[in-house]
This record gives structure tokens, sequence and C-alpha cells, in this order.
């Protein structure tokens, strides 16, 4: 019955920021508003992905405790300079400078100021961070923010059932209900919406969140491995930023899917799916294997996937070819 009330409530949400977001410019994604309204059929606008913060309200909501208070005083952080960020532009270091303080939030939500010492606390950061805005390009590419969260979060429910339990049900699964809400008007030819930063940036602090208690639960970082498709792709895109001295925040798109999907120009939702995919597939064999295998086959994805991304540089080559 709750996760009744949950997808309706959710759903009423999405329609009537649609309506709202409409109205207003700022929010309309600049290539439809700059077409004429006789060009116009529809419009597509951002932002709709703060259908997760709406999740996480309803999170607390329904279990108000202290654990939750301080998980969504630290998401409302990343949702509110995220969307000031869609409504009007502002700097990614002043956008970073508030992601940190949300992330502090998280780590003393996780008591690991006292647990950890203060080099290993770098990289922590580190790796949240680099999880958290490794969801950010995802939203160049109709239908990923959603998909990919499912491929990320559906392991998790099995694991927490299953295998470790880390985190109560509803924090896997009101999320997994407001991607399937998302998907419905982001994964379309014609989106009616984006995730838009607000929607990238809080789901992945909450990905983030949740790998970060399963790794602390099961002590090992092999779960790193439900995102490894998308995080191996943004920390390879930097190093190829810094080999090409290009700012790591600037407006080129040098991921594989920006690639695929806006200069080969294969249909967003098939790229989308390849990623989600790969990533369970990932994943499914993380669950298998990790009894007899170990730690060792997130390395050996790791290398496997590092290995795929130099088919990036073919896809490149192709691109200037159709150019």
């Amino acid at each position: 019955m709750i996760y009744f009330i949950v997808i309706i409530l959710l759903l009423a949400f999405e329609l009537l920021y649609l309506r709202l977001a409409s109205r207003r410019d700022s929010l309309i994604v600049p290539y439809w508003s700059e077409a004429t309204s006789d060009e116009r059929d529809f419009i597509t606008v951002r932002g709709g992905g703060v259908v997760f913060w709406i999740a996480s309200l309803l999170l607390l909501i329904f279990i108000p405790n202290e654990f939750n208070t301080w998980f969504f005083i630290a998401i409302t952080i990343v949702a509110a300079i995220s969307m000031f960020d869609d409504v009007k532009r502002v700097s990614l270091w002043t956008q970073l400078l508030f992601h940190i303080v949300a992330v502090s939030i998280a780590f003393y939500i996780a008591e690991l100021f006292v647990v950890i010492t203060w080099w290993n606390l770098l990289f922590a950061y580190i790796f949240f961070i680099g999880v958290m805005y490794s969801f950010r390009p995802m939203d160049d590419v109709n239908g990923m923010t959603g998909l990919y969260t499912l491929a990320a979060l559906l392991p998790m429910v099995y694991v927490n059932q299953y295998i470790e339990s880390f985190i109560h049900i509803y924090h896997l699964l009101f999320p997994i209900i407001a991607a399937f809400i998302l998907l419905v008007f982001n994964l379309r030819r014609d989106a009616a919406t984006t995730a838009g930063s607000v929607g990238s940036m809080t789901i992945g602090f909450w990905v983030s969140f949740l790998l970060m208690m399963l790794i602390i639960e099961s002590g090992s970082i092999v779960w790193l491995s439900f995102v490894l498709v998308y995080l191996v792709d943004e920390a390879l895109t930097t190093v190829q930023k810094i080999y090409q001295r290009k700012a790591f925040f600037g407006p080129e798109k040098l991921h594989m899917s920006q690639l695929l999907g806006n200069e080969i120009r294969v249909d967003h939702r098939l790229v989308s799916s390849i990623y989600f995919f790969m990533q369970l597939f990932c994943s499914v064999l993380v669950i298998l294997l990790y009894p007899t295998l170990g730690v060792s086959i997130f390395w050996i994805l790791l290398v496997v996937l590092m290995s795929l991304y130099l088919f990036k540089f073919k896809v490149v080559k192709v691109a200037k070819q159709l150019r």
C-alpha cells in the first residue's frame, strides 16, 4: 500500500512540475526555446529529476528518524544548489563547495570521522564525489539517468535482502520508483523532460551514499562494481581532459555515451539500454562470482572495461568522418 501511495504522489508531482516548468523559459531546454511556436509541437523542460528529491522527502515522512533527517538535509543541499543551477547557471566550483558540505554530512551519518584516518578520509571524499559526479553527464542522453539508476540500485536490493543487510529497504525502493517515474517522461526520442542537474546530482548523491553504507557494512570495495561501467567512462574521460589540457568542467562532451548519442546520432534509447544491460551484467557477475573470486572480480571487470574504453577513439574517428 505504501508503494502505491509513493507511486501516485511522485507521478502527480512530476506532472505538476512539468506543467509549471513549461511556463518558465529558464527551464525550457534551449534548443526548443529558440524554435518558433509554429515549429514546436512540444517542449522539453529540464529538472524533471527533482522527483528524486521528492522521494527523499517521502522517505523522511514515512520513517521520521535522526538518520533520515540528516540524510534529507544533505540531499536537500545537493538538490537546492543543483536546481538553482538549472534555473540560473551556477559556477561548478560553487556547486562543488555545497556538495562537499553534503558529503560531510553523509560521512557524519556513517560515523566515518571517528573510524578512519584523515588520509583515508581524503580518499573517501574523492571516491564519493567521483561516483556522484559520474552521474552528471548522463543527462545528455535521454533515459540514461533513469536506466542507470535502476542498473545500480536493483542489484543493491538483492544484496540488501540476501547477502548483506546495510540499509532500510525504503532507501532503495523509493529512488527506484522515482527512476521509473522519470523514465516515463525521459525515455523517449523526444523527451518531455530531462533529469537536469538537480536530478543527476541528487540521485548521484543517493547512489553514492548507498554504496558507502554497503562498503562500510561489508568491508569490501567490490560493490563499486555496481556503478563501474560509467565510473570508468568518467575517470578515463577526466584523464583524457588532463592529457589534452581541457577544463575539467568544460563544455566538451567526451564521454562514450555522449559521443554515441550526440555525435554519431545513435538513438538515445539504444545507448541508454546498452549501458543499462552492460552495468546489470557486470553486477550479476559480481554477485555470482564474489563468493569464489572475492574482490578479484572487481579488478577483472575494471581491466576489461578500461580495455573496452579504447573503442571510444574509434567512435571519435567515425564521428569526425560523419561531420
